[in-house]
């Protein structure tokens, strides 16, 4: 049975327990996000090398035409169909990433200078 002098609420000292234990999972937790967050970029570049490079083929094969300048054949490629957009480098942001993705005769013949080759 209550008091009429027992109050309800939190002292001072749970509150700040409290905040500890919530600064120490975020201290834990923090790190491995990053890690996390730098895989998805990383795969979703290799998801747009595969891309590139089936927009690519697909065009070559069609047009009888050997093009393996990639920052310059976005826009042919656009307005051909074989591409919605050009795809940006993720997590560099901008349409000046679109000159991260290279030829090249290795892989899936599309590579990123930031991060990577798909093998």
């Amino acid at each position: 049975m209550r008091s009429a002098t027992s109050r309800s609420g939190f002292t001072l000292i749970e509150i700040m327990i409290a905040l500890a234990i919530i600064g120490i999972i975020m201290a834990i937790a923090a790190p491995s996000y990053k890690r996390y967050e730098e895989y998805a970029l990383t795969r979703a570049c290799f998801a747009n090398q595969k891309t590139i490079s089936g927009a690519l083929a697909n065009f070559n094969l069609d047009t009888s035409q050997k093009r393996t300048d990639i920052p310059q054949v976005f826009a042919t490629l656009q307005a051909a169909g074989y591409l919605q957009v050009a795809p940006d480098d993720p997590g560099q942001g901008g349409s000046t990433t679109q000159s991260d993705y290279q030829f090249t005769y290795a892989g899936f013949g599309v590579k990123c200078t930031v991060h990577g080759t798909l093998q």
